[in-house]
């Protein structure tokens, strides 16, 4: 039957006379198909009519198969012609997929991005291994829209990330995130679970880093590194979070102990048994293993146990890059990265660290001892060779504490807070010391002694569910004791009493709280945190808002399918129970921003009207809920309180006095009142420069700047605190205009601290990684703050004037009452006259004291309306001409002095955007900014054409009342959330369309740490 067919075959080719070309995919299958008691296999059916030439055939094979069986057959080698195809470059692979869209998008119905082909290229290139373009591509474009959901009509890149995450086991976040973030805090994430070794640290960062930059030999691991030292120390450790830091998880650290590796057969079970030997089929445990994750920290845990011949194989994997397991295929090993570890000489280290000889002399004899042991050309392969030292106590210390955070973090799942305090942790540390094994007992002790006692409270119902236990040393200091506080877990009442009405005594600052006063006070975990805050938000722990006479704003009036869209975000939260009770915007913004507090154990909610007392804090280690005293008028719509690392929370007296509370042990630590009067002719010192004048010997009748009983402007305050909880160390006061300043406790001169601006300016939301992001003011991600004159703001305005595309000038004022601000290299235009005095104003620098011309209310719009006569407008443009440059220069080195304004309603309906007409000089109202950018900051706004904007400085914030971004030459993975769509879009698919896009207001101020 197949001799037949493949006959007939070979007939209907040569009977077109070459009008068909003849392809056989897998031509080396020919080589024995049909070969049956002694009849002619395929390959020798073909070669009579090959050689007779009256067909034209194709075949394809890979060079591996072509060696294999094609070269065996000189017969049938010699009837064709070898071309070799090489694989196409990534390039050339977008170009096919293009070729290849119609195809898939008419087979599956949906309709694929351009920028999806781009991804699947870039993705299939940096990490799908072992296969070659455009087929690797190809199959990922296919999975990808298979993988759209139905009812989607569009393939875009995060279908196709979802797939190569699928293949790779990569997850999605260490896709979409730029590895140049991730280089750039390795160090600093090592830092934090490595304890106490530096020096090792660093060297495999450097080692890293110069790897991913290219700068290291092509075609070798990530890094290869040996780390010697005693057990203990950190080695294994430190390969687990290179693994998680690097590729997203620990899981992605493959361990194999060489310890099982001792004996010369034993190099088969990593790469593979031949054929003919037992076990071929199973592969290799390396092998495998690195072909089901190419991206992973391989540890070969105590390698000097390992035979010579298991070394032999690292040498190529070090050398190449690759190996070839036991069934011919190669390996990839460039994506991973390679750890020896070995206690070789961990004897010396450790008579150093007693002092019985210097670490430089340990060391030397270390090294002296491993270069005897291993062969020069596995150590000359290596990156690094790293060295860990024994740890001290004050190392030991952290580790203990490190521990008992775990321990901590396990507990607070079951509801049950737990706290140690310095005492009872250094009786964990004296227990479980042992200089011969380092800090790895410690685990074991805190496991098998702190967890066990635990888990027999639970069991026998010492400790339930709201339990707060207390570890401390006994009274002879050998022991620890637990103190169990239970709390009976009950249904919430229908109404919760306010924090204020709860203090029996009068005192409306705090509620007293249960927990003892230990000087070691763990926080929730991040998810307990948040599930914690989601249960207190279900619960209604708010603080009601007093009655007051003067009617208040609601936080937001959104409609309802926005505020159903910002539900669904919850999703990545974690937090749907609380959105789906939640029927105001003031509850669900607080869940929003929640991640932002996961440093702080406390919780900021505010009532559903502004005032002076609709602000709490609840803290929900100790279940108490503070009162937060509000300075600030009625009509500000921002909050007051700061949420500070290590759990303390700037709040105010009643009288506007700064003190600080820490919400877990109800300590409060009184700072110094501000007493300050601000002046405006003060402000500037004969340089032009900002200075500031505190008054220390105020006059009897001021009052302190946060009662706002004298002040037209506020002060922002928030604070950091240093390593001691107990003791404020640093008081940052946010001036107006960007102006920060400090001070430490007692003492008396307030100093200039820098041009830094720390206030937050707005949040976004990221879809990709499920993140919120805070976009702060100058010094953080903004770098352009158009809230007040600064030397930084003042060179980037010459920058801008010094432009050949910014020659047209863009005026900007809001019908609401603010002068925005006006930019351009003034020349001569007739100005709207009912727009003049502002314009003269601006010219002559002294806009404060006529900052109300156009007021909100309906007598000062009549304002605009009162034109004076002609010959005072041409005696203004007069003064124009003559004086035109000196008036910029005076302008441009003072700024313009405004009172700081929020400009929350200014919306884009409420702007003029004027343009220069120069042929007609005359100023033309834009009625459509389509085409134009329009930015607006705290107090100042500016429209430029789009094609312009990156004149500024790179991080420029981009606002308007519905919409909010920045340049993405800063994070290219940050858009913004549009309300319409449900997607994330970037900077370039924003403009023109600004009004769909969704403007989160910040009623929570959060200080970043220094």
């Amino acid at each position: 039957m197949f001799e037949e067919r493949m006959k007939s075959v070979i007939e209907q080719a040569e009977a077109v006379d070459g009008k068909v070309i003849l392809f056989i995919d897998e031509m080396h299958m020919l080589i024995g198909a049909g070969d049956w008691q002694g009849r002619h296999d395929a390959a020798n059916m073909l070669k009579p009519a090959l050689a007779r030439g009256r067909i034209r055939c194709v075949g394809a094979t890979t060079v591996d198969e072509y060696r294999k069986h094609v070269e065996k057959d000189p017969a049938l080698e010699r009837r064709f012609h070898k071309v070799r195809v090489d694989e196409p470059n990534e390039q050339a692979t977008i170009g096919i997929l293009r070729g290849l869209k119609k195809g898939f998008q008419d087979h599956h119905g949906k309709e694929i991005q351009d920028a999806a082909i781009v991804a699947a290229a870039e993705l299939a290139g940096r990490y799908v291994t072992g296969r070659q373009f455009p087929d690797k591509a190809i199959d990922l474009i296919d999975e990808a829209c298979t993988a759209t959901k139905v009812g989607q009509t569009f393939v875009t890149p995060d279908h196709v990330a979802q797939v190569v995450s699928r293949w790779t086991g990569i997850p999605l976040t260490a896709l979409d995130l730029d590895e140049t973030e991730k280089l750039i805090h390795l160090a600093d994430k090592l830092h934090k679970r490595v304890v106490g070794q530096n020096e090792a640290v660093n060297s495999v960062v450097r080692a890293v880093l110069r790897s991913r930059t290219g700068l290291d030999p092509p075609g070798q691991p990530i890094g290869s590194f040996l780390f010697l030292g005693s057990t203990g120390v950190g080695k294994t450790e430190l390969a687990k979070a290179l693994a998680e830091q690097l590729f997203d998880d620990e899981k992605m650290l493959l361990r194999f102990d060489m310890s099982e590796y001792v004996h010369s057969g034993t190099v088969l079970r990593l790469i593979g048994a031949p054929p003919s030997y037992n076990g071929y089929q199973d592969g290799g445990q390396l092998t495998n293993k690195v072909r089901s994750r190419p991206y992973s920290v391989i540890l070969f845990d105590e390698v000097e146990k390992a035979d010579p011949s298991v070394l032999n194989v690292l040498l190529q994997i070090l050398d190449d890059g690759v190996v070839t397991d036991g069934k011919g295929q190669k390996v990839d090993f460039k994506n991973t990265v390679i750890i020896m570890t070995s206690n070789i000489g961990a004897e010396h280290l450790i008579a150093g660290i007693r002092g019985e000889s210097t670490m430089k002399d340990a060391r030397d004899l270390l090294m002296e001892k491993v270069n005897n042991y291993f062969k020069p050309e596995l150590l000359n392969r290596l990156s690094q060779i790293v060295t860990f030292d024994p740890l001290s106590h004050d190392q030991l210390m952290e580790v203990v504490k490190i521990q008992m955070k775990t321990a901590i973090d396990r507990v607070a799942k079951k509801g049950i807070t737990l706290s140690a305090s310095d005492s009872a942790l250094e009786i964990i540390l004296s227990e479980s010391y042992n200089p011969m094994y380092g800090a790895r007992p410690i685990r074991r002790w805190v496991q098998n002694n702190v967890m066990t006692v635990i888990s027999e409270m639970l069991i026998k119902k010492e400790a339930t569910k709201g339990s707060t236990i207390s570890i401390d040393a006994s009274d002879d200091k050998k022991r620890l004791k637990y103190d169990v506080l239970k709390k009976e877990v009950v249904d919430p009442p229908d109404e919760v009493p306010s924090a204020s009405d709860a203090n029996d005594d009068g005192d409306d600052s705090t509620v007293e709280s249960p927990m003892p006063k230990y000087s070691m006070v763990a926080a929730l975990s991040s998810a307990a945190a948040v599930a914690s805050a989601a249960t207190a938000t279900t619960q209604g722990r708010i603080t009601a808002a007093d009655d007051h006479d003067e009617d208040y704003d609601y936080w937001s009036t959104l409609p309802d399918d926005i505020l159903l869209t910002i539900m669904a975000a919850l999703d990545v939260l974690n937090l749907r129970p609380c959105g789906a009770v939640c029927k105001s915007w003031s509850r669900v913004y607080k869940a929003l921003r929640l991640p932002s507090l996961e440093q702080a154990p406390c919780l900021l909610y505010a009532g559903e009207q502004y005032g002076p007392n609709n602000l709490a804090l609840y803290c929900p280690i100790s279940d108490a809920t503070f009162r937060v005293p509000f300075p600030g008028p009625p009509h500000y719509k921002r909050g007051f309180t700061f949420s500070c690392p290590r759990g303390w929370v700037f709040t105010t007296d009643a009288v506007g006095n700064p003190y600080l509370l820490n919400p877990i042990t109800g300590v409060q630590a009184t700072l110094p009142p501000v007493n300050t009067i601000y002046e405006r002719d003060n402000y500037y010192d004969e340089h032009g420069r900002h200075k500031h004048v505190w008054d220390t010997d105020p006059e009897e009748d001021s009052l302190p700047c946060f009662s706002w009983a004298r002040h037209s402007l506020f002060f922002r305050v928030a604070m950091s605190v240093a390593a001691d909880v107990t003791q404020c160390t640093v008081l940052i006061v946010h001036m107006p205009f960007g102006r920060l300043s400090f001070t430490r406790p007692g003492d008396n001169e307030w100093t200039l601290l820098s041009e830094r601006t720390f206030s937050v300016c707005d949040i976004l939301y990221n879809e990709s990684d499920g993140l919120f992001y805070i976009l702060y003011g100058r010094g953080s991600i903004c770098t352009l703050d158009l809230s007040g004159p600064s030397p930084t703001t003042k060179t980037i305005m010459r920058r801008v004037l010094d432009e050949p595309k910014c020659r047209e000038m863009y005026l900007a004022l809001g019908v609401s009452g603010e002068l925005l601000q006006v930019w351009r290299n003034w020349e001569h235009v007739d100005f709207p006259r009912k727009y003049r005095d502002v314009y003269k104003e601006i010219m002559n620098g002294a806009c404060k004291d006529r900052i109300d011309f156009l007021g909100r209310d309906d007598n000062n719009k009549n304002k605009l309306s009162d034109l004076e006569t002609n010959e005072e407008e041409d005696e203004l443009h007069e003064a124009i001409r003559t004086d035109e440059e000196t008036d910029f220069s005076q302008w441009l080195r003072e700024g313009i002095d405004l009172p700081h304004r929020l400009t929350d309603e200014v919306t884009t309906n409420e702007i003029l955007v004027f343009k220069v007409d120069k042929e007609r000089k005359k100023l033309v109202e834009l009625k459509d900014i389509g085409d134009h950018a329009l930015f607006i900051g705290r107090n100042s706004a500016v429209c430029l054409p789009i094609k312009d904007y990156r004149v500024f400085e790179p991080n420029c914030i981009y606002l308007t009342d519905d919409c909010i971004n920045f340049d993405p030459m800063l994070r290219k993975d940050l858009g913004i959330w549009n309300i319409k769509k449900r997607s994330m879009q970037k900077l370039g698919d924003v403009w023109p369309n600004l009004h769909p896009w969704l403007h989160l207001p910040a009623p929570i101020w959060i200080m970043p740490r220094f």
